[in-house]
């Protein structure tokens, strides 16, 4: 055999531990782009489960014709929604007889709202006293002691709710 059949029969090794320690450069690349994607996905993801979850809870008040108590959390990190069958007093802290459903927020975002989140038979976002009124919701990331809001919307008494931002 000729030397030149010979020195094109493969790689050397110098040449594949380069190879591999370009492919690690450029993995390493590709992850630190991701972060920034996957908390931009979370925060759409929790915008969009928070419509969903809104609508059906007015949902599920006006086919059960109770008073439908969307709770947040006592942590800020999840929600869930009930409805109230039974007489209630209004100084009392509005609590569900049955819960219909209930979500976890994503790894560090959390959930806000002005006051109690209540809907009437009616779908009508009303307080404690049974009046209409507007309540604003905001979604924050969280990343060790600092938040910042992503997204703030307000639901209006007519039960709709709209983002701001």
């Amino acid at each position: 055999m000729s030397k030149r059949f010979l020195s094109e029969r493969g790689f050397t090794l110098i040449e594949m531990l380069l190879l591999f320690v370009v492919l690690a450069i450029m993995g390493m690349l590709a992850v630190l782009e991701f972060r920034p994607a996957e908390a931009s996905f979370q925060r759409m993801n929790a915008r969009s489960f928070l419509i969903q979850d809104l609508k059906r809870a007015q949902a599920e008040a006006i086919t059960w014709g109770c008073r439908g108590i969307f709770m947040i959390a006592a942590d800020s990190n999840g929600y869930s929604f009930g409805c109230d069958f039974l007489a209630y007093d209004e100084s009392e802290t509005p609590a569900a007889d049955r819960v219909f459903f209930s979500r976890e927020m994503p790894m560090g975002i959390i959930i806000s709202a002005s006051q109690p989140v209540i809907f009437n038979s009616r779908g009508q976002a009303v307080d404690l006293s049974g009046v209409m009124t507007n309540t604003n919701i905001a979604l924050q990331e969280v990343e060790g002691e600092s938040r910042a809001s992503f997204a703030q919307g307000a639901l209006l008494g007519t039960g709709v709710f709209t983002f701001q931002n």
